[in-house]
C-alpha cells in the first residue's frame, strides 16, 4: 500500500471516529489548526491560505494533516489531493473544527428549542 493510500485510510479512521465521538480534537496555538492524541502519539490537520506566484491570495485554502511523534515533533505531513473524496485533510479539518466547537450538539439544541 503506498504512503498516499495509508494516509486516506488513516484519514477515512478518523472521520469516522470523530462522527461516532471516540476522539477528541482541541485547537492549537497555530491558526486553524486542530490537534488530537492516539495513543501516545500526535496529528494536527489544519487550514492555509494559498497564493499565487507572485504572492496575491487565491481565493483558494490548502489542508494539511501533520503527523507528529508524542514530543509534538512533525514526523511527517500529508497535503492530500484535489479527489473531493471523503479521505483528504480537507475533510477531516472540517469534521474536526466542527467537532471542537460542538456544531452538532449547538444544533440539537437550537432544533430542541424550536420545537
Amino acid at each position: 500500500m503506498s504512503i498516499s493510500s495509508k494516509y486516506q485510510s488513516l484519514i477515512s479512521a478518523l472521520l469516522d471516529a470523530t462522527e461516532e465521538r471516540r476522539i477528541k480534537w482541541e485547537i492549537t496555538s497555530v491558526s486553524d489548526e486542530y490537534q488530537t492524541v492516539i495513543n501516545k502519539n500526535m496529528l494536527s490537520v489544519r487550514c492555509f491560505p494559498s497564493y499565487d506566484s507572485i504572492g496575491n491570495f487565491s481565493n483558494k485554502y490548502g489542508y494539511a494533516l501533520h503527523l507528529k511523534n508524542k514530543n509534538g515533533e512533525i514526523l511527517d505531513t500529508y497535503y492530500g489531493g484535489s479527489s473531493g473524496t471523503r479521505n483528504e485533510p480537507e475533510f477531516l479539518y472540517d469534521a474536526a473544527r466542527r467537532s471542537y466547537f460542538k456544531v452538532e450538539e449547538t444544533i440539537d439544541d437550537m432544533i430542541s428549542n424550536l420545537v
